[in-house]
């Protein structure tokens, strides 16, 4: 059966770049509710994250977690709202920063996500005339009415060692 996207939430602090996501979006998906948010992360309250436990929902947070903002408060905000499945897919550069590079598995220790894909890219590994790097993590999360972490491990889990919590 296809898949069906009920509603799409953009997150931007520019207003340009976000109303032109939107537009994209509407293209592509016209029959979706979508909702746009001009904000950074540091301004988002519990009304701007919304989840139907229904409904599945992949969230996909590219080139944003290396961003200068309050991780463990935006983790704590996403862990509070979201509800049944969750699939988060996380995308940055890597740094060569310990503690930048460290902020994609920090945010999915923090909602103790099922981490089932990680992957680190040097330079030229996506495209060799290229020098850019990129970090991607694939985790998911399962939360019941109370909002408790039902997550159990999937058979294709591996167990990924992630640093000390205080490096948020």
């Amino acid at each position: 059966p296809n898949q069906k996207i009920k509603s799409v939430t953009l997150i931007e602090p520019s207003e340009i770049c976000l109303k032109r996501a939107g537009l994209h979006t509407s293209a592509f998906l016209p029959d979706a509710e979508i909702r746009l948010i001009n904000k950074t992360f540091d301004k988002l309250s519990d009304d701007d994250i919304v989840c139907n436990e229904k409904t599945p929902t992949l969230h996909i947070l590219s080139n944003v977690l290396d961003l200068d903002f309050d991780l463990k408060r935006f983790a704590s905000l996403i862990e509070k709202n979201i509800k049944g499945y969750n699939q988060f897919v996380c995308v940055d550069p890597v740094f060569f920063n310990a503690v930048k590079d460290q902020r994609l598995l920090m945010f999915a220790k923090h909602l103790k996500g099922n981490i089932t894909f990680s992957k680190v890219l040097g330079k030229g590994e996506l495209n060799p005339l290229k020098s850019w790097t990129c970090q991607a993590l694939v985790f998911s999360t399962r939360k019941s009415k109370k909002n408790e972490n039902l997550h159990t491990k999937t058979p294709n889990t591996r167990k990924i060692i992630v640093p000390n919590e205080n490096n948020i």
